[in-house]
C-alpha cells in the first residue's frame, strides 16, 4: 500500500476496530478521487481518501478490512521514542528464559546469559540483543528445520534467520530458507508450521492450491496456526520493532 499524502489536513477522528484498538483516522472526501486510499505520515497520521458520497458504512468497512495494518503501523509511530530493553527473556521457542547483561566487555551467548557490550549506548544495546538473537534463533531453528525436513522427505539448501520488516519466513528457487528472529517469541507449534511452510516451498514456490493441499497434509491444524500467527506480531515485544516494522501476518 502506498503511503502518500494530500497537503491540506483536517483534524482526524478517533476510529475504534472492532478488536477494541482506537485509532486517529482523517477522513477526507474528494470530488477527484475515483476510490478509496488510504495512507500514512508520521508527521500527520492516518489518511483516508475517498468520493464524494462515499457513505458512512463503506468507511467504516475499509477501515475494518485495513484493521490489522492501521494497528502495526499505529503501534510502530508510538515505539519512536527509545525502547526500554529487557533484563530477562523467556523465549517459548527456544524453551528457556536467559538473563541479559549489558555492561559485558564483548557479546557473548551462553546457555542461559545474554552479554552485550553496549557502554551504556542503548542503540548498540538494541543492536547487540538483536545480533545475539538471531544468532540464537539459528541454534534453535537449524536442527528443528533439519529434522522436519527428514520427517517429511524435503531437501533444502541451508537455513539463516535475520531481522526481516515484513515476513515471518521466506524460501528462494534454490532452496535456502531465511526466517524472522522473532519466531523466537512464539511458540514452537507455530514455529514448526513456519518452517513447514517454507520447506513446502521448496517443491510450490507459490501459493496454488497444490501447495495449499501440501500444507494440510502436512499440518493438520494449517488454518488455525495461520490465525494464530496473524495475531502473534500483538504479543510480541515492544523494543524489538523500534526503528522496524511488524511481520504482515502469516508466511
Amino acid at each position: 500500500m502506498k503511503l502518500s499524502h494530500p497537503e491540506a489536513a483536517p483534524a482526524p477522528a478517533l476510529h475504534t476496530l472492532a478488536a477494541g484498538t482506537n485509532i486517529p483516522v482523517e477522513v477526507r472526501r474528494l470530488d477527484r478521487a475515483r476510490r478509496l486510499r488510504l495512507s500514512f505520515r508520521p508527521e500527520r497520521g492516518f489518511l483516508l481518501t475517498c468520493p464524494t458520497g462515499t457513505s458512512k458504512a463503506a468507511i467504516t468497512v475499509a477501515l475494518e478490512q485495513a484493521g490489522p495494518w492501521l494497528r502495526r503501523v499505529w503501534t510502530r509511530h508510538r515505539l519512536e521514542a527509545a525502547p526500554e530493553l529487557p533484563q530477562h527473556l523467556h523465549l517459548p521457542a527456544a524453551r528457556g528464559t536467559w538473563r541479559v547483561d549489558y555492561q559485558a566487555r564483548r557479546n557473548r551467548l551462553s546457555a542461559d546469559l545474554l552479554e552485550i557490550s553496549a557502554n551504556s549506548d542503548p542503540r548498540r544495546a538494541l543492536a547487540g540483543l538483536r545480533a545475539l538473537l538471531r544468532r540464537l534463533a539459528k541454534l534453535i531453528f537449524l536442527p528443528r528445520a533439519t529434522q522436519l525436513a527428514q520427517q517429511h522427505g524435503f531437501v533444502f539448501t541451508g537455513l539463516s534467520c535475520g531481522l526481516q520488516r515484513s515476513r515471518w519466513g521466506s524460501c528462494s528457487s534454490q532452496g535456502l530458507i531465511r526466517l524472522n528472529s522473532v519466531l523466537l517469541f512464539v511458540e514452537p507449534a507455530l514455529v514448526d508450521h513456519v518452517l513447514l511452510h517454507e520447506l513446502a516451498h521448496t517443491r510450490h514456490l507459490d501459493h496454488s492450491p497444490a501447495f495449499r493441499r501440501l500444507m494440510r497434509e502436512l499440518d493438520a491444524d494449517d488454518e488455525a496456526h495461520q490465525r494464530a500467527l496473524g495475531d502473534a506480531w500483538r504479543d510480541l515485544p515492544t523494543w524489538w520493532w523500534h526503528g522496524g516494522c511488524l511481520p504482515s501476518g502469516p508466511p
